[in-house]
C-alpha cells in the first residue's frame, strides 16, 4: 500500500515539476522536486523584497491629507507629481468657476476636472486631478489650494 501511494505521488510529483526527464527514477522525482521547491521558495524571498521596495516607494511619493471646516471638505492624494482633489462644498452660483481660479492663482495644470451637483443637499462635488510637480514647493502649494478652496 506505501509503496503504491508514493508511485502515485512519484506520478504527480513528476507531472507537475518542470525539467524532470519522463524516465526518472523515484530517487530523481525526489531530488528534483526539491530542488524546484528550493528555487520556488528564492523567487518567493525576491518577489517579496522587491513588493517591499515597491511599497516604500509609493509610500514615500504619496501624501493623504483631508481639510474640513464643517459644511465643506477637500480631500487631497499626492503622488508623483500628480495631485488628485476630491472637493465637497455647499452649492452656489459661480463656484466651480472661483473654484478653479484657485488652481490658476498658485499656477498648477489641471488634467481633469468632474463637477457633480446634488440638489438634494445642496452641495457641488468636485474633482480636479492636477500636475503640481512642475510647482514650486508642491506640498505648500497643495495645502493653500486647499485652505483656499474652503472659504471660497
Amino acid at each position: 500500500m506505501r509503496r503504491r501511494n508514493f508511485s502515485e505521488s512519484c506520478s504527480v510529483l513528476q507531472s507537475i515539476v518542470p525539467n524532470l526527464l519522463p524516465k526518472a527514477t523515484q530517487d530523481q522525482i525526489v531530488r528534483g522536486t526539491i530542488e524546484y521547491i528550493r528555487e520556488l521558495e528564492q523567487d518567493l524571498r525576491a518577489l517579496e523584497k522587491l513588493k517591499q521596495s515597491v511599497r516604500e516607494k509609493l509610500e514615500a511619493n504619496s501624501v493623504l491629507s483631508n481639510i474640513t471646516n464643517g459644511r465643506s471638505s477637500v480631500d487631497v492624494t499626492v503622488s508623483g507629481g500628480v495631485a488628485f482633489f476630491g472637493i465637497e462644498v455647499d452649492l452656489r452660483q459661480s463656484l466651480v468657476v472661483d473654484i478653479l481660479k484657485v488652481f490658476d492663482k498658485y499656477g498648477v495644470e489641471i488634467l481633469v476636472a468632474n463637477v457633480v451637483v446634488d440638489e438634494h443637499r445642496q452641495k457641488l462635488m468636485v474633482t480636479v486631478t492636477a500636475n503640481v510637480g512642475g510647482c514650486e514647493g508642491g506640498k505648500e502649494v497643495i495645502e493653500m489650494i486647499k485652505t483656499e478652496i474652503l472659504f471660497v
